[in-house]
């Protein structure tokens, strides 16, 4: 049996980096165990609708800029929107479908009426019309919401031809559909 001085050095720089090159030498082998997990985290907040006078439920979704629609909008997100009251403030959130958290906000009391919009936190506080909402749930999880800034309360209402939500401040208003929100 003949004895290569090369073969030697090649199985010495193979065990050595853990990689053979090509030689009559064994490499070392080694095992590495992967573990993979998968975390799944179930939606923050709940759905939540708008129930007319005569009882007819409409959905909520949003569309990319935080506007509160009965259908899903370009850009938006096609699964209902998730709602949630924060508690050290009882104001009403919500995320866009990118993960940004907005929250609902209003122009009353210094103007009558606004959509039912969301916006960032950073936004609101810049723009001195724009003023937080909070809401309060009754124990069949209807929502009574007021702006902030008064607080003067809000009545919503729908407008068909827009397929969007509005508040007023006049609590006698009723040119359109008067809806609550309800949460879940």
């Amino acid at each position: 049996m003949r004895f290569s001085l090369q073969s030697l050095a090649i199985c010495l720089v193979s065990t050595q980096a853990r990689f053979a090159l090509a030689s009559p030498c064994k490499p070392l082998t080694t095992t590495t165990l992967a573990a993979t997990t998968t975390t799944t985290a179930a939606p923050e907040g709940t759905q939540m609708s708008a129930v007319f006078a005569d009882g007819t439920e409409k959905d909520t979704y949003l569309d990319q800029y935080g506007g509160t629609y009965s259908t899903p909008q370009a850009g938006g997100s096609t699964s209902k929107a998730r709602f949630e009251l924060e508690p050290e403030t009882n104001r009403l959130f919500t995320h866009l479908i990118d993960g940004t958290k907005v929250y609902l906000y209003t122009v009353i009391p210094d103007g009558p009426n606004y959509a039912f919009q969301f916006d960032t936190a950073a936004n609101i506080d810049s723009i001195t019309v724009y003023h937080y909402v909070t809401c309060t749930a009754d124990p069949d999880n209807v929502l009574s919401c007021a702006s902030e800034s008064g607080p003067t309360p809000i009545v919503w209402y729908w407008v068909e031809s827009a397929e969007r939500y509005y508040g007023n401040s006049s609590p006698t208003f009723n040119s359109y559909p008067l809806v609550n929100f309800k949460l879940g």
